[in-house]
């Protein structure tokens, strides 16, 4: 009589999946007070779920979440924290984070020059993506550097990105452009010469503009009837927004591919293990990144040999040294031609 007459037991291998860190979802920070709302509420997928949550039209979350939602890109991901009265900004971040850590890109309800610097600097050691908006007509002043673009400059804050609006106080055009930009893939898209739907445009004089460029201070303008946002940066020099955001995802997404290898097969082997990582883990998400333009397809990987590898490494089933160069596909802002015609 065979075994399984006595005892019909069937196992089978499942590899376990790996949590995807939510690129596409959106935080507000807000002072509203709505009652029984919680430290963060659910993901909300639409502006009639805001509602039916309980906030009032008239209510800052909802205003915020209007201006997310109406960009009509598929965005479908925001979550609402609320800042106790007595707690700063940077505070209320702290909490939340410590609550709910699934989301990536961050906006607060303040304008304030003060907790826009402080929730910079917390935002700064974190994987997110903080956008603040502010109306500090000092930005639009070349020779004045006390203003609140000049000081996140100062500070090179590559996490951060300031937009500037003279309707700061009424409306939320950071809302709009995380709603244009969040569906996007990251990294594949430039976050300048965006339109916004709903958020008026600004006029700027040549000098403001380059008051604007020079302090890496976005803005909301329009350009031959076209209202477009200008220039996707960060407070920190030749980063931008599509770069942080490309990046991130390329290094998450790769730790996760690692973990998921490892859970899908027996063991990595040491001998011959480089190579394996390098063409299941590596190789495989940075052709990933090159399909969508994150990277060039020019990039290289080193592995070193596995006899060359410290033997406590080894001991302790480390396997380091693997290292890749790539270069950014990086995008296009601005464009100078020169042309001549003749008769």
């Amino acid at each position: 009589m065979a075994l399984r007459d006595y005892a019909d037991i069937q196992i089978s291998f499942e590899a376990q999946t790996v949590s995807r860190m939510g690129f596409g979802t959106l935080l507000f920070l807000t002072e509203d007070a709505t009652e029984d709302a919680g430290t963060v509420t659910p993901v909300f997928g639409s502006l009639q779920e805001v509602e039916d949550f309980g906030y009032a039209v008239e209510s800052e979350p909802y205003k915020f979440a209007e201006a997310a939602f109406g960009q009509g890109q598929g965005f479908q991901r925001l979550k609402i924290a609320h800042k106790a009265e007595m707690d700063s900004w940077v505070d209320a971040l702290v909490s939340t984070i410590a609550t709910d850590n699934d989301w990536y890109a961050l906006a607060i309800e303040s304008r304030d020059s003060t907790d826009i610097e402080a929730v910079a600097g917390n935002v700064e050691a974190r994987q997110k993506l903080f956008i603040a908006v502010t109306d500090d007509a000092d930005i639009l002043d070349a020779q004045l550097d006390t203003d609140i673009a000049s000081t996140l400059l100062d500070q090179n804050l590559s996490r951060t990105g300031l937009l500037y609006h003279t309707a700061a106080a009424e409306a939320y055009p950071e809302a709009a452009w995380f709603g244009e930009m969040l569906p996007r893939d990251p990294g594949t898209a430039n976050w300048a010469w965006k339109t916004l739907s709903g958020i008026p445009t600004d006029s700027f004089t040549s000098g403001e503009i380059a008051a604007l460029r020079g302090k890496r201070c976005n803005y909301y303008d329009s350009v031959a009837g076209n209202s477009i946002t200008y220039g996707g940066y960060t407070s920190e020099p030749g980063i931008y927004l599509d770069i942080v955001r490309g990046i991130d995802w390329l290094q998450q997404r790769m730790q996760e591919d690692y973990v998921a290898y490892q859970t899908s097969v027996g063991r990595i082997p040491y001998v011959g293990g480089g190579e394996i990582i390098e063409a299941e883990v590596v190789r495989r998400r940075l052709d990933i990144a090159v399909d969508r333009q994150v990277i060039a397809d020019n990039y290289d990987v080193s592995v070193p040999r596995w006899q060359d590898q410290d033997p406590t490494d080894r001991a302790e089933r480390h396997f380091p040294g693997i290292t890749f160069e790539a270069t950014l596909v990086g995008a296009v802002n601005s464009v100078q031609v020169r042309g001549t015609v003749r008769p």
